[in-house]
Formats: structure tokens, C-alpha cells, sequence
């Protein structure tokens, strides 16, 4: 999933030859190369200058999948979330537009395959749970331009047939409400 940054500075994709997530600067040519496991999500901060991905993190018992956030300027990474993260596995942490939130996918490392969304905040101060039903998981989430909510996919494990529905979260209430029925991957429109 290559992508640019938001001010169009840098360009991040995964080079599967040599196992990394290449950032190249567009504007002097500059690049920062961060070693990784396998061609993970990665998603800009608002004002460009860092990215959150996950990547196969070493653990006591058995590998797990952790949140990083890799400084542009510094040219370090850092696991994003301390408290926790090796009982935890991350997957597609968005964002928030004002920088301080992230919405990802988590699901306790050996339980089964269905992953609740969680709004978790940078700096320690507290987490939301959006969606955990049992029975289902939860994807292609994306805060709306405004960062006033997240809308969501849902894919029902419980049910005979296939069941995707599109979800959206309210921050002010922290409330989710359905609104499509055999919908996937919502997008916001600019």
C-alpha cells in the first residue's frame, strides 16, 4: 500500500526485495529505511512528519504483531504502545486528524481471530473501546475528515452466510450505529 504524505513531501512503500519500508523524501532525494518483517499497514501523521505501521515484534513465548511510530526527522522508530503490547497484537492503526488518537484493530495474542477496534491515545491518556463483539472483526476504519468519529466495516464470523455491514462510531457520544447493510470498505470522500 505505497502512499504519500500529506504535505506530498515523502512516499512510503514496502520493498519486498530487502524486506523493508522505504520512505524517500520527493523534494532532496533523502531516504529512510526501516527493517520490517513483511509489508505491513502504514499510516501518515497529520502533519507528515512521522508514520505508524505495524511490524512482527520478538516476544518471551512466540513473535506478535506491534505498533511502531518512525520519526521522519529523527530517523528512529519506536514501538507506539509499551503498556501491554506483548500481550496484544496490532493491525491497521489509523490516525486521528488531530494527532493525538489511534484507531486499530487488536485481538489478545493466542485468542481467536476476531480483532476489536479501539481508539487508543498517544500519550498514555486513556483508551476507547468502538467495537468488540466476539463474533465479529473489524476493518477499513477511517476517521471522518473532522475527527468527530470513525466509520467502519464489520464482518459477522458468526453467521452461515457472509455478512459485511458499514458502522459509524460517534466520538461525542461513543456510540456506533449501522448504516449500510452488505457493505465493505467505506472510504470519506474529500
Amino acid at each position: 500500500a505505497p502512499s504519500y504524505s500529506p504535505d506530498g513531501v515523502h512516499f512510503a512503500y514496502y520493498d519486498i526485495t530487502n524486506a523493508r519500508i522505504q520512505i524517500l523524501n520527493l523534494e532532496d532525494g533523502g531516504e529512510f529505511k526501516l527493517p520490517s518483517g513483511g509489508p505491513g499497514f502504514v499510516d501518515w501523521s497529520p502533519d507528515g512528519t512521522q508514520i505508524i505501521y505495524t511490524d512482527v515484534a520478538a516476544a518471551h513465548h512466540e513473535p506478535f504483531v506491534a505498533a511502531y511510530i518512525a520519526d521522519l526527522r529523527a530517523q528512529t522508530a519506536a514501538l507506539a504502545f509499551d503498556e501491554g503490547a506483548t500481550d496484544t497484537e496490532f493491525s491497521q492503526p489509523r490516525w486521528s486528524p488531530d494527532g493525538e488518537w489511534v484507531a486499530a484493530g487488536l485481538r489478545p495474542v493466542n485468542s481467536a481471530i476476531s480483532k476489536a477496534l479501539w481508539v487508543l491515545n498517544l500519550k498514555g491518556k486513556g483508551f476507547l473501546t468502538v467495537a468488540d463483539e466476539p463474533t465479529a472483526t473489524y476493518s477499513a476504519y477511517q476517521w471522518d475528515p473532522w475527527g468527530t468519529g470513525l466509520v467502519y466495516q464489520q464482518y459477522d464470523l458468526g453467521r452461515s452466510e457472509e455478512q459485511l455491514s458499514i458502522w459509524y462510531w460517534d466520538w461525542e457520544s461513543l456510540e456506533s450505529r449501522q448504516i449500510i447493510d452488505f457493505g465493505a470498505r467505506p472510504i470519506w470522500l474529500p
